[in-house]
């Protein structure tokens, strides 16, 4: 998936300044449950590469689609705090 298609499914972008400066993108949805890209000088022929955040084995989106689809069903699943 693009960076375009990241920003648009509400990433943000986190920016890290340790000896090189790089960014990725994360997703909040609830506590305990996040999404993260992989850092923009990882990115292979400008496709992007999203997992959900500290899951064994990793669980992996390369499809806008299919991860935009994930989203809005656990989104739509939230229970009202």
């Amino acid at each position: 998936m693009s960076e375009e298609q990241l920003k648009a499914l509400g990433f943000k972008q986190q920016t890290e300044t340790s000896d090189s400066l790089f960014h990725y993108y994360t997703l909040h949805v609830v506590n305990g449950l996040s999404f993260i890209s992989q850092a923009n000088d990882e990115v292979e022929n400008g496709e992007w590469i999203v997992e959900i955040f500290e899951t064994t084995p990793a669980i992996k989106f390369k499809d806008a689609k299919k991860l935009s689809n994930f989203i809005e069903i656990l989104n739509q699943n939230k229970e009202d705090e």
